[in-house]
């Protein structure tokens, strides 16, 4: 009985160009850069009376998360407070979108409290979203009929 070879590379050339194309697709995919928008809006009942937009660009499956720190330091004592909008946000995929993680915090002095007094509006979650699809991080009643809603959008910048 004769026994027929096929050389090595005729075997393994066409399962390496599948695999070089799959790396191609996984490394162009991470490298595409989306825009991450952050809207916090404050309700009094049913009805919006404050809107605040932020937005930070954001690489899918980057493992530090992208930050956004504005405000500015209030002297309390012999000691400084941050005291505006921080934000801190990553985002992997994950079928059938996107895990977008952040920490939200967002802070003001209170006026004519006579000694330094802040609010602190501090939220951490996480939520799947797909491109384009805007999705609740989550909601803070702060009594008195007000809330407010912090909410995420990710759109794909090609």
């Amino acid at each position: 009985m004769k026994r027929t070879t096929t050389p090595l590379c005729l075997v393994l050339a066409p399962l390496m160009s599948v695999s070089a194309a799959i790396a191609s697709a996984q490394e162009s995919d991470e490298a595409v850069p989306f825009t991450l928008e952050i809207t916090v809006t404050g309700f009094d009942g049913r009805d919006a009376v404050d809107t605040r937009t932020h937005q930070m660009q954001l690489i899918i499956d980057k493992p530090s998360p992208t930050q956004l720190r504005q405000g500015r330091e209030i002297a309390v004592g012999d000691e400084y407070r941050n005291v505006g909008t921080n934000v801190s946000c990553r985002a992997r995929t994950h079928a059938p979108g996107y895990l977008v993680w952040c920490t939200f915090e967002q802070s003001s002095l209170i006026p004519g409290a006579g000694v330094p007094a802040f609010n602190t509006l501090h939220l951490v979650s996480e939520v799947v979203a797909r491109a384009g699809e805007t999705q609740e991080l989550g909601t803070v009643d702060v009594g008195a009929g007000k809330r407010w809603t912090v909410a995420v959008t990710l759109h794909r910048r090609d």
